[in-house]
């Protein structure tokens, strides 16, 4: 109401000012904006949000497994609370009751990246009477998540692990074997150095058991890559 009694007042002086009704009339009409109202009579235009971009088309863990890629996931959004991850991720068990062949584990190599490291377990097929030559790559089942540190202890001894003094313990463990052959030889050919937070756990029935130590749980993300590696992702 005040805007529109500005705006009466100014044409009670301008007619004041003017001799004619023509007069007025001109100064009216140079005072419009073409459609007959003044600019403080027409509404505003609302202002509309443009809606926020997607990108289509991205694939999770399984897709690009098939596809033969990297996975892709989308990145969850940050918040005052929580930072933003690289991928989806959160610090609950991961289990996959998924075999194939007689996994037996040759190599762990590490990855650093920004804001996550990745450890990639590669499992050979065991075959020692050659009865699948062609199968060279097998799937272990496993089972990740964090244990409290009473049990961050080797198989079968019960000894703790290298890492016991962290905070948080990691359990990554798959149905698989490190040794092959009549006599038990070791598997493992290349692995991470001693002063890695991953450490070896046991290797005893069937079960292969590592642990990464932090100072707090951290979200990961495991996925089979496919050739017989099973990529563990964990946030930093």
């Amino acid at each position: 109401m005040s805007g529109s009694r500005r705006h009466g007042r100014g044409v009670v002086g301008r007619v004041a000012r003017c001799s004619a009704v023509a007069a007025v009339a001109v100064a009216l009409s140079a005072c419009t904006d073409g459609d007959g109202a003044t600019p403080d009579e027409r509404e505003p235009v609302p202002t509309v949000a443009a809606p926020p971009t997607t990108t289509s088309g991205a694939t999770g863990p399984e897709e690009a497994t098939r596809t033969g890629g990297a996975p892709v996931a989308p990145a969850q959004e940050a918040s005052a609370e929580t930072p933003a991850l690289p991928f989806v991720a959160d610090t609950n068990a991961d289990v996959s009751t998924e075999r194939d062949g007689n996994p037996v584990l040759v190599s762990v190599t590490k990855g650093d990246h920004d804001t996550y490291v990745r450890y990639v377990f590669r499992f050979n097929h065991s075959d020692p009477d050659g009865h699948q030559p062609w199968r060279r790559f097998a799937r272990p089942p496993w089972d990740v998540r964090y244990v409290p540190q009473s049990e961050a202890v080797q198989d079968g001894s019960g000894d703790p692990v290298a890492n016991v003094g962290s905070e948080a313990h990691l359990r990554i463990r798959f149905e698989a074997n490190m040794h092959d052959g009549a006599e038990g030889q070791n598997t493992l050919q290349t692995s991470v150095s001693e002063q890695d937070a991953l450490d070896f756990g046991s290797d005893y029935e069937g079960r292969v058991t590592w642990f990464y130590g932090s100072r707090s749980e951290r979200p990961f993300r495991v996925f089979y890559v496919g050739d017989g590696r099973v990529a563990v992702d964990i946030v930093t």
